[in-house]
């Protein structure tokens, strides 16, 4: 009977992380639209919208680190790893591949999301 209030704990807590993702991503389509509206209504006018507007446009969300994957993919892991002790047997080995899926892709994640942002990037005097 514990396992399931584990699950349902696990469950819970990645719904909320992936609304919390989701949510993040509204609010940020909702200010990009603006921005936008901004920059439209400007140049209805023959304006030029302010430099401010056009760098709310350039900041890049896929440069955020993925901290609420590796939330998810860590609580999905835990799970399953507590399933594949409690369960025991040979029909616990199924629980041990997907818990070591997890596992491994919340690593991943977390080697990315403590890489300095741009690390990535070409370098200028690059040929």
């Amino acid at each position: 009977m514990g396992t399931i209030y584990l699950f349902a704990a696990v469950f819970g807590g990645v719904l909320v992380a992936m609304g919390s993702v989701a949510w993040a991503q509204w609010l940020d389509h909702r200010r990009r639209m603006k921005a936008l509206d901004v920059i439209k209504a400007a140049l209805e006018r023959g304006m030029e919208a302010p430099a401010p507007v056009y760098a709310e446009l350039s900041k890049d969300a896929a440069k955020r680190p993925p901290w609420s994957e590796v939330i998810i993919f860590t609580a999905l892991g835990v799970a399953f790893w507590v399933a594949y002790f409690r369960i025991g047997g040979d029909s616990a080995d199924r629980y041990a591949v997907i818990a070591t899926a997890f596992t491994v892709t919340a690593l991943g994640c977390l080697v990315v999301a403590l890489l300095p942002r741009g690390a990535g990037k070409a370098r200028d005097d690059a040929p």
